[in-house]
């Protein structure tokens, strides 16, 4: 069972306001309780809070760092799952305040999610290493999300997000010490939580970053991560990735570097470029099955590869 529910304002902690503006009722509890509880309840049930993220006059924000004084709550945090605005799917289910809170800045209108996030810190513990407030990559649709299978098994495509933190530490910790070479280039054998935020807090209008996840009984875990790092003087992006080592040979890594070329071309990028060990094939043939040609170099260890993103037809003209 999915049931749909709309909201006035809803705050960081999770925090349902539907039925009053403050000291002013608009309308009675109605079912909400109900159908949030029973949908909760249901097998793969999900039960969804729905709202624009402003006013209609576009002044206000409806993802709120607290709630309007005499504002009342109908759905408390403890039974939230999902918050969907405009700007995408916040999953609360399982979540601390910490992520809670930057999974509802990432969906609130863009303007007021640095505000947000700096009225965050001063009732919720939100560190001040996490610099940047959630940033959206609207090249991958409305919401955000794609779904892929591989295997016979479902994963979700979405950028990956401050709240992510924990995530990519779990995920980090995964590896065997190939994988850690091989993506690293040396052993490392820690991943700080401010490593971590640094990591997650991606600024997606410049930089990229992607991943895979899958949901089960535990949570949502990732499952590879992709990115890259725009390269101003040269208007391209370095391109790095890692799958999960019981994942590899499934098609994720050559996915996620098509939806990556997709999202360049469409922010005009004139090319994208990699580094990989010399000794990578696996990685060597993901780059040169998606179009990547090798490039001299005089590293004898890396491999460098461009793919040029330029259509050599664009610039054509009648004579």
């Amino acid at each position: 069972m999915v049931s749909i529910n709309s909201a006035i304002e809803v705050d960081l902690t999770g925090q349902v306001v539907s039925d009053s503006i403050g000291y002013q009722f608009y309308s009675g509890i109605g079912g909400q309780v109900d159908f949030v509880r029973g949908s909760s309840l249901s097998k793969g049930g999900k039960p969804i809070i729905a709202l624009p993220s402003t006013t209609r006059d576009g002044k206000i924000s409806r993802i709120v760092a607290h709630i309007t004084e005499g504002g009342g709550v109908v759905t408390s945090r403890g039974h939230v799952s999902y918050v969907v605005t405009e700007f995408g799917i916040a999953s609360l289910q399982g979540k601390s305040i910490r992520e809670r809170a930057l999974e509802l800045i990432r969906i609130a209108h863009p303007k007021f999610r640095d505000q947000l996030l700096a009225d965050v810190r001063k009732h919720y513990w939100v560190p001040e290493y996490q610099e940047s407030s959630p940033s959206s990559v609207p090249e991958l649709g409305d919401v955000e999300l794609k779904k892929f299978t591989f295997a016979n098994i479902d994963y979700t495509l979405r950028p990956l997000a401050p709240a992510d933190e924990r995530k990519l530490q779990e995920f980090f910790y995964s590896h065997n010490k190939e994988t850690l070479i091989m993506r690293y280039n040396h052993h490392i054998t820690q991943m700080t939580r401010e490593k971590s935020c640094n990591l997650v807090s991606v600024n997606q209008h410049v930089d990229l970053a992607l991943c895979f996840t899958r949901r089960d009984y535990l949570g949502e875990a990732i499952q590879a991560v992709a990115r890259y790092y725009y390269i101003e003087s040269i208007n391209s992006g370095e391109v790095a990735f890692v799958i999960k080592e019981s994942l590899r040979g499934r098609g994720m890594a050559t996915t996620l570097l098509g939806e990556m070329i997709a999202i360049a071309k469409i922010r005009k990028l004139d090319s994208l470029v990699a580094c990989v060990r010399r000794d990578n094939s696996s990685m060597l043939k993901v780059f040169e099955r998606s179009g990547f040609i090798r490039q001299p170099s005089d590293d004898f260890d890396e491999v460098s590869l461009k793919l040029s993103l330029i259509d050599p037809n664009e610039n054509d003209t009648e004579t």
